[in-house]
């Protein structure tokens, strides 16, 4: 449960700054197999007030898993964004990834679809090497990114 009734305690990071929220969630894990729920609502101090609902799902299996979510918020209108991901393990050191991301977001006006393509090689537990080719249906954001990733 969350219950907030004071100024945002992350508001220099310039996403949405919430004065009052309140909200629950629930999380269940049967096996391989886990979701979630979350309901609530807040107050933002520049637009108003919104309610939400989020729901997700991941199946983490030993040669495949797959995520999924989809949350929906009502502000002046009911406004959503979804992705479903499924990964294959080809081993301990190596997965392939696709996912699918659908948002509509009424600030800058558009409805958005995202293709992502990617490879992840963990050479040891704690470094991992990424790739990944990301396509936007709307915006001029394609592009390839590479990272490689350290845990100390």
């Amino acid at each position: 449960m969350t219950f907030q009734h004071n100024k945002d305690l992350a508001h220099q990071d310039n996403t949405v700054e919430i004065d009052r929220h309140l909200a629950i969630a629930y999380h269940g894990v049967k096996d391989a197999f886990s979701w979630r729920l979350s309901l609530g609502t807040y107050s933002d101090v520049t637009d108003g007030s919104a309610d939400y609902m989020g729901i997700g799902s991941e199946y983490d299996g030993e040669l495949f898993s797959i995520q999924t979510e989809l949350f929906q918020k009502s502000a002046k209108r009911w406004l959503y964004s979804g992705y479903i991901q499924p990964t294959w393990h080809f081993d301990d050191t190596q997965d392939a990834v696709v996912r699918f991301e659908s948002y509509k977001d009424e600030l800058i006006g558009i409805e958005e679809q995202i293709y992502l393509l990617g490879y992840l090689y963990r050479p040891t537990n704690n470094i991992a090497l990424k790739g990944e080719y990301i396509h936007h249906s709307q915006l001029p954001l394609n592009r390839f990114v590479f990272s490689l990733s350290v845990l100390f």
